[in-house]
């Protein structure tokens, strides 16, 4: 498999150079890219989406940004994706998404 065979590049090249920050990065860059081909299907970002639209209608309702917990109990219920897993895709976490989203609703009612 490419990934096991950039991560064993990866690791040889750290125990014989050691720390190697151009090669490093090269390989690591294309694990990332590997990574995003495996995890980027069409399906998962349909989930993520639907997901935020839900999110965003949850937080239209309610005047509080929802707990994780809270999150995950509603989404389990409608089928969306958990506060792990949104906070994941969004790469700084579920809270921050939920910041994010409260900036623009309030934006958007004070127009």
């Amino acid at each position: 498999m490419v990934i096991d065979k950039l991560k064993e590049e990866l690791k040889n090249t750290i125990e014989k150079y050691g720390i190697d920050y151009k090669r490093s990065y090269k390989i690591c860059k294309i694990l990332a890219i590997e990574n995003d081909k495996k995890y980027n299907s069409k399906a998962l970002q349909n989930y993520y989406l639907d997901s935020i639209i839900q999110l965003i209608e949850y937080m239209k309702i309610n005047k509080n940004n929802p707990s994780e917990k809270r999150w995950d109990r509603y989404a389990i219920k409608r089928r969306c994706l958990s506060s792990k897993t949104l906070g994941y895709m969004y790469e700084d976490g579920f809270n921050s998404l939920c910041r994010e989203i409260r900036k623009d609703i309030n934006k958007k009612f004070l127009l």
